[in-house]
């Protein structure tokens, strides 16, 4: 992403507390699409695993008892009756059957019996296919009289702890906000001066970034918004300017680390697409030209980057196999459960390249929302939904 146009991330790790389950760089202008279609049938709902026992649902306000096999902390009392709780893993304790520690009344509680707001690991996967033809089902404008510090914004993600969508809103050299969305609300200012690109669902939960400020790949907490950092040099040098970047469920981390935000600065590494394994070591996947907007297919065996093409992901998180993928009309990118990619300025393109479908686009993009079916696309000091058809794991 380049401070023009944008990208999205899909992390298939989703961390979610009570419900629900990134990106970046401005880019050169549109291109040619690809096309013919490729349609196949079925869902579209997304699954979560779950524990051996239900819990108890709170009645009139009554707290719902926790999770059985599934150890979920008791939810806490709602002001309206809650249905019976699910199993969850610490979902929703005990009051998730009707979302009534969310919806009717407080939030229910994590796990680790914390607050709603702290994540905690829980995979989301997809449904079972075949799956129908991407299809958008409306759009809605958001964020409007929101009062955008800079003129451009990149990299949303969603972040289910939150129960909100986030994205970088900034303009190079001069600095950078990260905004939270929360959808049926507003926008709010998140993080004041991150200076960052594209965002993303960390390893743990909360936001990774990566940015081009500090010319380093950092980790927000949700919660207290302290920052750390997760990678700012190799082999002694210091990156340029991160620009997306997106999380395998191993925890391993792939970013891309072009020139664009770079300025008068001195060149670094240089650019380069990264990977960070499980232990943090950092290795060059591709060197050179110009990496941008990065995604993972929802089976983690496909990494998409604008401007280098697709790559084979075994299952230690290992990419090969380079090849040519057209993804020349994006800055970022998006996927879905039925492995079609999202091309930020409008495109759907299935696994094998050709056109199946088209959305209204931007500059970046990202899934998300409470069932996996919001499409929410940034550009410029602009922002709107889209709902889907099949839903797409960030």
């Amino acid at each position: 992403m380049r401070n023009v146009v944008g990208l999205t991330g899909c992390v298939l790790l989703t961390f979610a507390c009570n419900g629900g389950n990134r990106g970046h760089g401005a880019r050169d202008s549109s291109a040619n699409a690809t096309n013919a279609t490729n349609a196949t049938n079925a869902t579209s709902t997304m699954n979560e695993t779950h524990g051996s026992t239900a819990g108890q649902g709170g009645g009139g306000g009554a707290a719902g008892q926790a999770g059985g096999a599934g150890k979920g902390a008791a939810g806490a009392a709602g002001s309206g009756v809650g249905g019976a709780g699910t199993p969850d893993a610490g979902a929703g304790g005990g009051t998730r059957g009707a979302d009534a520690g969310r919806d009717t009344g407080t939030v229910a509680g994590t796990p680790d019996g914390g607050s709603a707001d702290t994540p905690s690991a829980k995979r989301l996967s997809c449904p079972p296919g075949p799956f129908p033809a991407p299809k958008s089902n409306g759009v809605q404008q958001v964020c409007a009289g929101f009062g955008y510090t800079y003129t451009y914004s990149e990299g949303p993600t969603w972040i289910p702890s939150q129960h909100a969508f986030f994205f970088s809103n900034f303009n190079a050299p001069k600095g950078g906000d990260i905004v939270k969305y929360t959808p049926g609300g507003g926008c709010e200012i998140f993080i004041k001066d991150a200076g960052c690109n594209g965002l993303a669902i960390a390893p743990d939960g909360n936001i990774m970034a990566a940015c081009w400020q500090s010319r380093a790949v950092l980790e927000f907490d949700v919660v207290t918004k302290q920052r750390k950092v997760l990678a700012d040099s190799y082999n002694g040098k210091m990156l340029d300017t991160p620009n997306d970047l997106v999380a395998h469920s191993n925890g391993t981390i792939y970013f891309t680390n072009p020139l664009y935000e770079l300025g008068t600065r001195p060149q670094g590494v240089g650019p380069a697409l990264f990977r960070r394994d499980p232990t943090g070591a950092l290795s060059i996947v591709v060197a050179g030209g110009t990496p941008n907007g990065i995604v993972l297919s929802a089976d983690e065996k496909q990494l998409y980057v604008v401007h280098v093409g697709a790559l084979d992901v075994d299952a230690s998180g290992v990419p090969s196999n380079r090849r040519a993928f057209d993804l020349s009309n994006a800055d970022g990118l998006a996927t879905d459960c039925a492995g079609n990619v999202y091309q930020s300025f409008g495109t759907i393109v299935g696994p094998d390249g050709k056109e199946v479908g088209r959305f209204s686009g931007g500059t970046n993009l990202a899934f998300g929302g409470e069932d996996g079916k919001t499409l929410f696309v940034v550009s410029g000091v602009t922002a709107h939904t889209i709902q889907m058809n099949i839903p797409g794991v960030p």
